[in-house]
């Protein structure tokens, strides 16, 4: 019976195998994650660069480079003798939405319109979280807190991009947690305290309530429902993704993503950024970030709720 290559313990019916080697599933994973970190320094200097992650194909490891330009990665493959899953995709362009979208809701609830009043900005709700005993509405920064934003600005449902107007105003923003230049963002969020007099409930516009926070794993089917896109069902291709998305005033890197694909369709576009991705059971496992034609890139929850001492209303 073979063995790990890593851990050296016999491998039995758990065997999975990377660059030629075999290991046990999270043996490979290790060693996949610890090639991708030494591979993105090259994937950097590709003019082409999307996003590098790990995928898992016919219980094979591989790194999944997303480019635009396949001429530009034969490096990687040749450098560290790991096979290469190439997924041809545009850049991520952080866009506004092409049109307006409406969807009040009341009580207020996840998958729907959600933006700062004084910005032409739309974005979805995530869903409604609880901290320190205040209802909020956690959401894409974006949406919540766009460039020039200052704290407790207000924001509606519908955004006012959507038709919304000062009737719908629904709450302020409190708290950011912003992408700076560089490469060591891991999200792009906001919260905003509700107002008392508005009712909130813990679910998802055509989902239902949401039930725990999960992990995201490679293959895991998920869904989302989205201002833009409503509700859509995908599959997640790619974990601990390192991504260049494309700013207006420049690129940002963010590390430690999912992707999630959706054959033959669009899981996201501009406007979804916020949603929340739920596996089969409506356990949320991110938070969208941005979109191109083809690939969602999303941000893991748990660091996300962690990061505003946040937990899911979940009735």
């Amino acid at each position: 019976m073979s063995k790990c290559d890593l851990c050296e313990k016999e491998l039995g019916k758990n065997e999975y195998s990377l660059g030629g080697r075999n290991y046990h599933f999270s043996c490979g994973y290790e060693t996949a994650f610890a090639l991708k970190e030494a591979a993105v320094n090259y994937a950097f200097k590709m003019n082409s660069f999307v996003a590098l992650g790990i995928s898992l194909v016919n219980r094979e490891f591989l790194l999944n480079l997303f480019s635009n330009n396949f001429r530009e990665n034969e490096t990687i493959s040749a450098t560290f003798n790991v096979g290469l899953w190439r997924t041809n995709s545009p850049s991520i362009i952080i866009k506004p939405p092409e049109s307006p979208k409406f969807t009040k809701i009341r009580p207020v609830q996840g998958g729907v319109s959600i933006g700062n009043v004084n910005f032409p900005v739309a974005g979805t709700i995530g869903g409604v979280v609880i901290i320190e005993n205040e209802f909020c509405i956690l959401s894409s920064g974006r949406a919540l807190a766009p460039e020039n934003f200052e704290l407790r600005d207000e924001v509606s449902q519908d955004a006012f991009f959507d038709g919304g107007n000062e009737k719908d105003i629904i709450g302020f923003l409190s708290s950011t947690a912003l992408p700076v230049k560089g490469n060591s963002n891991t999200m792009d969020c906001a919260v905003a305290v509700v107002y008392e007099d508005v009712g909130v409930a813990g679910r998802i516009v055509r989902i239902g309530n949401i039930g725990n926070t999960a992990e995201p794993l490679l293959g895991m089917k998920v869904m989302k429902r989205g201002r833009t896109t409503d509700t859509t069902q995908g599959v997640i291709i790619c974990t601990d993704a390192t991504v260049s998305v494309i700013y207006p005033d420049g690129e940002r890197i963010f590390r430690d993503q999912f992707i999630v694909a959706r054959e033959k369709s669009n899981f996201a576009l501009q406007g979804d950024e916020g949603s929340f991705v739920l596996n089969e059971n409506k356990d949320v496992v991110g938070i969208i970030l941005a979109s191109s034609n083809d690939i969602t890139v999303v941000s893991p929850i748990e660091p996300v709720l962690e990061r505003f001492g946040a937990r899911l209303l979940r009735v």
